[in-house]
């Protein structure tokens, strides 16, 4: 039941992924869009890509991974940080998303760092 539920999300998503290549395509061709917009729209699609594979992951291992969640949340601070200038966001928006990013990136670098760790202790236990 649950792997029908992931299935229907996924199909769902690419239609999403679609929808969005669609998107920047007529922004890049047809209106001529500036290239923030069209750096926004890529940032877009990177998303859903990056929610893709974690939907993938989770069919293969039947749970997630926190390294692709943190990736998906890094994206997107920074997809939102791209669509409003610099002039919009106060310093205090600023000095928060920037500690959010901080924090992010060290849990991801934890996740790797422990997980390389797990990966050799499975290593040296099998021998």
């Amino acid at each position: 039941m649950q792997d029908a539920i992931i299935v229907a999300l996924m199909a769902t998503l690419l239609a999403i992924s679609a929808q969005a290549l669609w998107r920047l395509w007529l922004l890049a061709f047809v209106e001529h869009a500036p290239p923030l917009h069209l750096l926004s729209q890529v940032a877009l699609i990177l998303i859903l890509t990056e929610l893709f594979r974690l939907l993938i992951f989770y069919l293969r291992e039947h749970r997630i991974s926190v390294a692709l969640m943190v990736e998906v949340a890094i994206v997107s601070i920074l997809r939102e940080l791209m669509l409003r200038s610099v002039q919009e966001v106060g310093w205090e928006s600023m000095l928060a998303n920037s500690l959010l990013l901080v924090v992010l990136g060290g849990l991801l670098a934890l996740e790797r760092w422990f997980g390389r760790l797990r990966k050799e202790a499975r290593e040296t236990d099998a021998g």
